[in-house]
């Protein structure tokens, strides 16, 4: 996945029935639902260590790592003179 900085990034698991969702960044909690929602994203959201974890009555399953590339917004300046 691949967005801009200060878009906003939402991914939902495809798994309908699982108990628990667990969203991670480099093994770090970031989300607990179904739908993951980043709002204002910024170059620090940059990572290729994203996983989900699902629950469904005790069976877990982990994905494999995925990456969010985040694009810095590009400088836009003006030179010259009138």
């Amino acid at each position: 996945t691949t967005v801009c900085v200060g878009d906003n990034i939402v991914l939902t698991a495809a798994e309908n029935n699982a108990t628990n969702y667990t969203w991670k960044k480099g093994g770090q909690i970031i989300g607990s639902t179904k739908v993951l929602t980043i709002n204002n994203v910024t170059v620090s959201n940059a990572g290729n260590d994203y996983t989900l974890e699902v629950n469904n009555g005790g069976c877990n399953a982990v994905s494999g790592n995925f990456t969010i590339n985040v694009v810095p917004a590009p400088d836009l300046t003006f030179s010259g003179s009138a």
